[in-house]
């Protein structure tokens, strides 16, 4: 499914948004005092299980950091969720600058848009009487400048690929964002 997801570029688009709005909470202040809050929970109930498959010294152990347990069915290391959230988030961190992903609309969003959306050659920008448009310029969803032609307001979108793109302009003198999508 993800395959098919990341060959349909305006999902693809989606999907990095979604993924750097989780990546932001997916941190070791974020949810390390849920894990201490669910080990003191359940520690008791651990402690207390005749039938458990590791020790409680294990257990408390594993919540902080790896452990490496004996042979036959799951041994080797388990994982520790604190050190595997600190592990995971540096190793996420690498493959995808989210910086560059999605696009926060500022304080002028509204008194711009754009029809047809979606759209394939042609895109009107409408703003309203009386304001001034300004420096036109369109990004891809990872923040990559594309070439676009503006004429009057008709933005010739037919150079771009299929998938979420980022109209930025200013509107007197006030930058605005806003997304729109090209088939």
């Amino acid at each position: 499914m993800l395959s098919r997801i990341f060959a349909q570029p305006v999902l693809y688009g989606e999907y990095l948004e979604q993924y750097c709005a989780v990546f932001e909470a997916f941190s070791n202040a974020e949810l390390d005092p849920h894990i201490d809050a669910i080990k003191t929970l359940i520690a008791p109930h651990v402690a207390a299980d005749p039938n458990k498959m590791y020790t409680t010294a294990q257990f408390n152990t594993n919540v902080e950091s790896n452990i490496t347990s004996g042979g036959g069915p799951g041994g080797g290391t388990i994982f520790g969720l604190k050190s595997f959230i600190n592990a995971r988030r540096a190793y996420l961190g690498g493959v995808l600058d989210c910086a560059t992903v999605g696009f926060e609309a500022t304080s002028s969003v509204g008194r711009i848009a754009v029809h047809p959306v979606p759209a394939t050659t042609n895109i009107v920008i409408r703003i309203p009487t009386g304001t001034e448009l300004g420096h036109v310029r369109v990004m891809d969803a990872l923040g990559r400048a594309e070439t676009v032609q503006l004429a009057g307001s008709s933005l010739d979108i037919t150079g771009l690929p299929p998938g979420v793109h980022v109209l930025s302009a200013t509107l007197d003198g006030l930058p605005t964002t806003l997304r729109f999508v090209k088939e």
